[in-house]
């Protein structure tokens, strides 16, 4: 499966050499940026331990290289990153990379095309870059590497009239013990919005995913969704739908399937500023014959203000881990996400950030309920034109019911930074 994450990266690079440059980059701004960190962190749980925990200290730096090139129609951003860290613990050097491709394009009028992938290497569960994909159970500091790539094109012939299709991949591979959690993931997606009348429209979309395990069995799933929407004003959209799930297992595990209804609203506040909210009811049951039903709510509030923003958020019902550090398959669920920005003066910035989780393993044959709680805050000072630095705490803890899941971690991160265009053409 090694050579396969090689192939994946080089996904956008191969779609670049399909047409001239100049198909690519009608780009009237390039700029060539670079900055330089060094960093100092104390990590009170290196291993994530439930009772035996080992604090270390990490220091090093990093140093990064991005180019932007911003035209009329396209924009394209290339960036590299390296880590280089030591380990007070293990006395160690821990080297991670990162390597981003994001190319956005408008081929017409009506047609807008992407393409996006990212590549990391690492070894750090809190990485940005991977956040999405649940690594923050890893309880070894072995080194993973994670690539996701996305391809994506949207037609609008219309107001609120469009069609998407869009294909996404992403891939895990651990060179620790848990690689039997290394796998390949596809996913093929299709939206639909058709505005009938002035006042009502059709909303649809289809979607199919592909998992394939180094040692698990291989997955599948299909989604179906369709809708009707209402528009009472050009600011505010109404919405019914209903969605059908199914689920296979490539192995004895039994498939199941979940289907249920949404009521949403969704307000553009401003053309950033949004707000939307759903809430309706869903249904699982797998060939088993075990059933359970959940509420299912989604919950999203951004507001940009002078001095900062805030943005809370939230979702809620059946959701699928089997691409989690740990390949725990469906869990009922409820989670809350704020994040806050403010800046306290000219030169001075405070962020601020809480997420908590609650998973129910409805497939598991013990009970197996998960409470996962994560806030950071974080200073910075912009030193100068250049220069910053800054200084943040993060509290990372895991409440479960399987004997010896249970961790608390604190840290403390401080860097200074140095950034600056080098080039500009």
């Amino acid at each position: 499966m090694a050579s396969k994450v090689g192939l994946v990266f080089i996904f956008g690079i191969f779609l670049s050499s399909i047409f001239p440059y100049q198909t690519w980059a009608d780009g009237t701004i390039k700029t060539l940026s670079g900055s330089v960190s060094g960093e100092l962190e104390w990590d009170s749980n290196l291993y994530l331990d439930d009772k035996d925990e080992e604090s270390a200290f990490l220091y090093g730096g990093s140093a990064d290289i991005r180019f932007e090139d911003e035209g009329q129609f396209s924009k394209i951003t290339l960036d590299y990153n390296i880590r280089a860290r030591q380990n007070s613990k293990t006395n160690d050097a821990e080297i991670e990379h990162s390597i981003g491709l994001d190319y956005s394009r408008r081929l017409s009028k009506a047609l807008e095309f992407s393409v996006t992938d990212t590549f990391n290497t690492g070894f750090d569960t809190l990485n940005q870059g991977v956040r999405d994909q649940r690594l923050y159970k890893r309880r070894n500091r072995k080194r993973y590497i994670t690539n996701s790539a996305g391809i994506s094109s949207h037609y609008e012939y219309g107001d609120r009239r469009g069609i998407g299709l869009s294909y996404r991949n992403s891939y895990y591979e651990s060179q620790g013990d848990d690689n039997n959690n290394d796998y390949m993931r596809h996913e093929f997606l299709l939206d639909i919005e058709h505005k009938v009348t002035t006042r009502f429209g059709l909303i649809g979309s289809a979607s199919y995913e592909k998992g394939d395990f180094k040692e698990d069995a291989d997955t599948e799933g299909n989604r179906f969704e369709g809708g009707m929407s209402y528009y009472p004003n050009p600011h505010d959209t109404l919405y019914l739908s209903y969605f059908y799930n199914n689920f296979t297992y490539r192995d004895d595990r039994p498939d199941y399937r979940t289907q249920g209804v949404m009521l949403g609203w969704t307000r553009e506040v401003t053309e950033k500023d949004t707000i939307h909210f759903a809430g309706g009811a869903s249904y699982w049951e797998n060939d088993d014959g075990d059933s359970d039903w959940a509420a299912t709510y989604e919950a999203d509030y951004m507001r940009r203000f002078k001095r900062g923003s805030v943005r809370v958020s939230g979702s809620g019902g059946f959701g699928n881990l089997n691409y989690s550090s740990d390949n725990a398959g469906l869990s009922k669920y409820w989670m809350v996400d704020i994040s806050a920005t403010y800046a306290l003066a000219k030169r001075i910035g405070l962020d601020w950030s809480a997420n908590y989780r609650r998973d129910d393993f409805v497939q598991s044959v013990d009970e197996h309920i998960e409470d996962r709680y994560l806030t950071q805050i974080g200073l910075n000072y912009k030193i100068n034109r250049w220069w910053s630095a800054g200084i943040s705490y993060s509290y990372n803890m895991l409440d479960s019911t399987l004997p010896g899941d249970d961790f608390v971690d604190h840290r403390v991160f401080f860097h200074i930074t140095g950034a600056k265009d080098l080039y500009r053409w």
